[in-house]
């Protein structure tokens, strides 16, 4: 099994709990230097790679880099495989350096190499390939790659030094490869995570692989008949066969003061922390190691399985190495020796090819707490020393402000060693001024000119154990100081409209102050509570069109204010309309058709979902059927806007318990995203939705909306004919009606009467067959109801109105079309409710009654409004009848909008052209009287 933890020990938790300051830079006079800078505006690859006018590609650099040239370069991801075919000489070797960050909880390299991953068309496979050189020398880059990240073949005097290489992310090779005729490498000092640990090839000679860090690969260090290879001062941790294995003919090896532990050893017959074959044995000295002895044994030696004990009475080596039992190694970073683990102090200092640190750069030092090594040796197994203090922090009272700025350094530090010496810490404060050494750990200092300056403190402790923060390069902590010159505080509020629709984001980017802005209180001009952050922006959905002057009000850590103001205008665009063949969008009796993913639930009481339909980005409004269908008790839905600005404050679709329910609704829609997306909230009880779409109104779209006079092409009463199951009545629209030839869709008044089932009326483009998987209205026996339906024309010019059972009367009413010479542009508005003849001042409506609704120049609409979009809504009609709706100061027409039946509260969609005065006139054609709401969701102008 592939061991695949959260890779915790990388090198930035190493900074966190180690603090590794920065390698130094090497000593290299300007001539010697090739400079690569790949996101420089100044970069080439075929100028001479100075400062100036660096190289864009590492590649290029190593394409002319002579002996005793060092290739700097800069921060940054290279998405390049460097093949570095040029030598150096001895003492003058060729170098590619990279940078490290200088951060509290991030020291890593700065500088990516990915050999493959990104871009991911690349076919790449290595970072770097070193073949038939000498002298050479890579340090301090990350490495990626999907093969091993560095390639070392049949070369020499290589050095691989503070490298932090890592598989292709998901697990890929990465590694350190060295093969071939290749001698005297020497792999140093790395963090190597994922995929391939270090593999030294046959044939190579005198490999050092000394003090890197190996976890999560496959085999930690793998070498194969490659005699005198030195493996000292690792760390093997989670590989997921053996920890290091020496195979074939590699003898006289040294194996020493490595630490092998949580490797696959346990379980995995045939693996083992340390595993040196029948062939490698002669000449090879193992002893000072730490390894877990667990499982069939944490050593194979010739091809048997031991323990430490049998180990060392059947083999003569491993004198003095140690059983870890007690997870000793794991402490802040999963590498690192835990205070009092035995492999503190115990190491051999004379082991061969140990460099004069260990892993995070720091010296080797005496653990007070442990006992040393015979012999008075301190140095600690695998790549490691345990410091006492591992963590140095640094806080500023203040990080930014105007000069002459006075500010306090705060450090803090963690150490697990006490010490009679006084600690002392010295403070640089980045300005040039000379550091301040003292034994407070709080320090004022008081900058005088402009600047940013990054603040570090280096603690000493009694046993001279010395620690430096580094500075986070993003401030964090007040670890960076920003200094700046005398001025006011001044806000600026730059308001966006992106949709152009209702949604304003307010921007206060640019406000400004040599102090911190400490809060920023946006007040939007409605009458909405002022919003204040922390942050310099703020986000409001208007709740109705018109010009408000927002303000933003910006107050400084220094208690100084500013105010600003900024005109809004927030509105829809003027829309054409798509038109689209009915479908079925969601259905929460069906998964299938639940693209809410309500687990094919009914709404619950109070339940508001987001409804995924398939509206494209821009599109203002939707228009869609919404049938209810199995409520529980009387409710209604409201179609609401992103947020549910306006849920709630009208309503949609009215059903009773038991009742089977359909209304056409045009649905404003505000940004979310890219997304366009319905809201619909259920009132009370759970109730079944089932949602059609019929077309949208898009800004770019050219067809426009022409409202007709009312006009009835089909009454089966007329002829006395019912249409029965099965059937579809033909209806010819184009070229009568008002309706030209070239029209793209017709807006119907549909009604049922007398049915003597219950079923469905289904509007669709003419010429099709079969049934429809979509419905427009819905009946009950001997129940008269009608729905407003806006459906494409078929290549003919006709509709047809399909009946799916019973046999019921049809009546169909044109009252307007669409495309492309039809000038009418919607625009829709927040839902909101113009009428309610229960509320004063209104009253409800007698037999016969008319109501006069303004609704060109109320401010919800501009007085050159043509027409209306509405929702009437009947609520308890004394006795059966019907509302006519039509112009204010116009004929009543012979037509109807909205059906009812005695008692019963019931709601239709209306498209109604605005009178002279811009009004619409409603007539209750009743022999009872009835109260009336009307809701409205936008209007057309043909401006």
């Amino acid at each position: 099994m592939r061991l695949r933890p959260a890779v915790a020990a990388t090198a930035a938790a190493l900074a966190a709990v180690l603090g590794m300051p920065p390698p130094a830079a090497f000593a290299a006079d300007p001539a010697t230097v090739l400079y690569v800078a790949g996101k420089s505006a100044s970069c080439s690859d075929s100028g001479q790679g100075s400062q100036a006018a660096p190289f864009c590609t590492i590649a290029a650099a190593a394409a002319v880099v002579l002996p005793g040239q060092t290739v700097r370069i800069a921060p940054g991801s290279y998405p390049e495989q460097v093949d570095v075919r040029r030598s150096g000489t001895p003492g003058h070797p060729i170098r590619f350096v990279g940078e490290w960050t200088a951060g509290w909880t991030n020291t890593t390299p700065r500088v990516s190499v990915m050999g493959s991953h990104w871009p991911t068309d690349q076919p790449l496979t290595h970072a770097f390939t070193l073949t038939g050189v000498h002298d050479v020398e890579l340090r301090e880059l990350y490495l990626e790659s999907k093969e091993e990240a560095v390639t070392v073949t049949d070369s020499s005097a290589v050095t691989l030094d503070r490298l932090f290489v890592h598989g292709e992310f998901g697990g890929q090779t990465g590694g350190v490869s060295v093969s071939g005729a290749s001698s005297d490498v020497t792999v140093s000092r790395n963090q190597i995570l994922h995929g391939n640990g270090v593999t030294i090839g046959a044939g190579v000679l005198r490999a050092v692989v000394t003090t890197n860090d190996i976890g999560n690969s496959r085999t930690g260090i793998a070498v194969t008949d490659a005699p005198g290879t030195v493996v000292t001062g690792n760390t093997v941790t989670r590989s997921e066969d053996s920890g290091i294995v020496l195979a074939g003919a590699s003898t006289g090896a040294v194996v020493e003061n490595n630490v092998l532990v949580r490797n696959a050893a346990a379980g995995h017959p045939g693996t083992a922390q340390l595993d040196v074959g029948a062939g490698s044995v002669t000449g090879t000295k193992a002893d000072y190691n730490l390894v877990a002895d667990e499982g069939d044994g944490g050593y194979r030696w010739a091809g048997t399985a031991y323990r430490l004990p049998a180990f060392r009475a059947a083999t003569g080596q491993g004198a003095h190495d140690i059983a870890e039992t007690g997870n000793t190694i794991g402490g802040p970073v999963p590498s690192l020796p835990r205070e009092g683990s035995p492999a503190i102090d115990s190491g051999d200092p004379s082991a061969p090819g140990l460099p004069d640190t260990d892993q995070s750069g720091r010296p080797v030092i005496d653990d007070p707490k442990v006992p040393n090594a015979p012999g008075g040796g301190v140095r600690d197994r695998g790549a490691y020393e345990r410091y006492g203090m591992d963590y140095v922090s640094l806080f500023t009272d203040v990080s930014q402000g105007p000069y002459p700025l006075t500010v306090k350094a705060q450090a803090g530090f963690r150490n697990d060693w006490t010490s009679d010496q006084p600690t002392t810490y010295t403070f640089d404060f980045g300005d040039g001024s000379a550091p301040v050494t003292s034994t407070e750990s709080t320090v004022p200092h008081t900058y005088t000119a402009k600047g940013e300056h990054q603040v570090t403190v280096t603690v000493t402790d009694g046993f001279g154990q010395r620690l430096t923060s580094l500075g986070d390069a993003y401030g964090a902590y007040g670890a960076r100081v920003s200094v700046r010159d005398p001025a006011p505080v001044k806000a600026a509020l730059w308001p966006t409209n992106p949709a152009g629709d209702f949604r304003f984001d307010l921007l206060a980017g640019q406000s400004s102050s040599p102090w911190p802005i400490k809060s920023y209180a946006f007040d939007f001009g409605d009458g909405s509570p002022v919003q204040t952050n922390t942050y310099s922006s703020a986000s409001h959905l208007y709740a109705a069109p018109g010009t408000y002057t927002a303000s933003l009000t910006v107050t400084d850590s220094a208690g100084r204010t500013d105010r600003t103001t900024a005109k809004v205008t927030p509105g829809f665009a003027p829309a054409g309309f798509v038109p689209v063949a009915p479908k079925r969008v969601y259905d929460t009796r069906d998964p299938a058709n639940d693209p809410g993913a309500s687990g094919n639930q009914p709404f619950r009481p109070g339940e508001r979902r987001e409804i995924k339909a398939g509206i494209p980005a821009g599109a203002t409004a939707a228009v869609v059927n919404i049938t209810a269908t199995g409520a529980t008790t009387a409710t209604h839905l409201d179609t609401s806007t992103i947020g549910g600005a306006a849920a709630g404050q009208t309503s949609s679709i009215n059903i009773g318990p038991g009742e089977t329910v359909a209304n056409l609704v045009t649905v404003p829609i505000t940004s979310s995203g890219d997304t366009r997306n319905l809201g619909l909230k259920n009132h009370d009880g759970t109730v079944h939705v089932v949602i059609d779409l019929y077309g949208y109104y898009l800004p770019q779209s050219a067809d426009g909306y022409a409202p007709t006079p009312a006009t009835r092409i089909a009454d089966t009463r007329q002829t006395g004919a019912k249409l029965g199951p099965g059937a579809s009545l033909p209806l010819k629209v184009a070229g009568s009606a008002g309706v030209p030839s070239g029209a793209k869709a017709v807006a119907l008044n549909l009604t049922a009467t007398e049915p003597t089932a219950a079923g469905f009326l289904a509007a669709r483009p003419g010429g099709q067959s079969g049934r429809p998987a979509t419905s427009s209205l819905n009946f009950a026996p001997g129940r008269t109801v009608a729905n407003q339906v806006i459906v494409p024309l078929g290549p003919d010019g006709t509709v047809e109105v399909y009946n799916n059972d019973g046999s019921t009367h049809v009546i169909a009413d044109v009252i307007g079309y669409y495309g492309a010479d039809a000038k009418g542009r919607f625009t829709a508005v927040l839902p909101v409710r113009l009428q309610d003849t229960r509320n004063a001042p209104y009253q409800a409506l007698d037999p016969g009654a008319e109501t006069t609704v303004g609704i060109g120049g109320t401010g919800q609409v501009p007085a050159n409004a043509v027409a209306g979009v509405v929702n009437l809504t009947a609520v308890a009609p004394r006795a059966d009848g019907h509302v006519i709706a039509y112009p204010d100061l116009g004929p009543v027409p012979t037509t109807s909008n909205l059906n009812f039946r005695a008692g019963q509260t019931v709601a239709n969609h209306a498209q109604v052209p605005l009178g002279t005065n811009g009004a619409i006139r409603l007539r209750n054609n009743s022999g009872g009287a009835l109260d009336l709401i009307t809701d409205l969701y936008g209007y057309f102008t043909t401006g």
